[in-house]
């Protein structure tokens, strides 16, 4: 068990590593040079079916809620084990060892699109002069890639002995599955019902 374990920490580095480079890189040589090439301008002009289908701060958000799904999923699994195997955390946390290649989808995510950000910013300092806007992009982009890794440190479920959980792992588990279910909904209905509401206005204001 202590060799699988060093070989997925071993795994995961590597994992994470591959993601941060590949963000960076998708940012600095593609992205960067897209953003700057007028499509925004161009984006602003359209009508607004058109902005909510090629609105990338939508498939973000979508993304991001998406992604945690599987977080959610595997917590509510763990608190629902508590409730039933409160003597055996230990030999519970060593059952699943490979729980984190789900409950750290969000924080992969989040790793990986501020890499990107951050490879924006590399290119803005690389061809273009410094300005106020690409400073507070920069600094996002920093506060994003920590945000990913306090994410990922503390997204994995390790269970152990608390008083609270003893009354109410149970609950908390239900509230788990109710925030599975909301963020699954979401990454189903948001874009449908965006579109909707979009083209019932454009109807009611033609």
């Amino acid at each position: 068990m202590h060799t699988l374990q060093k070989g997925i920490d071993w795994y995961k580095w590597i994992t994470l590593i591959v993601t941060i480079i590949l963000g960076v890189a998708l940012g600095w040589l593609i992205l960067g040079p897209f953003l700057t090439s007028g499509v925004l301008e161009w984006a602003e002009k359209q009508e607004p079916i058109v902005r909510e289908l090629i609105s990338v701060e939508s498939i973000i958000v979508d993304s991001l809620i998406s992604s945690c799904v599987p977080m959610f999923l595997l917590w509510a699994v763990s608190f629902y084990a508590y409730s039933k195997f409160k003597g055996q955390l230990d030999v519970l946390n060593r059952a699943f060892p490979l729980t984190w290649l789900f409950a750290q989808s969000p924080a992969t995510l989040i790793l990986f699109l501020s890499s990107v950000l951050s490879g924006v910013c590399i290119y803005g300092w690389n061809s273009h002069e410094s300005s106020s806007s690409l400073i507070a992009l920069s600094i996002l982009a920093g506060f994003f890639v920590a945000i990913g890794f306090v994410v990922r440190a503390t997204c994995t479920p390790k269970l152990k002995k608390n008083e609270f959980l003893d009354k109410h792992s149970v609950v908390v588990g239900h509230i788990c599955v109710a925030l599975t279910l909301t963020a699954y909904l979401w990454g189903v209905l948001s874009d449908p019902i965006g579109l909707y509401m979009i083209v019932n206005d454009s109807m009611k204001n033609g």
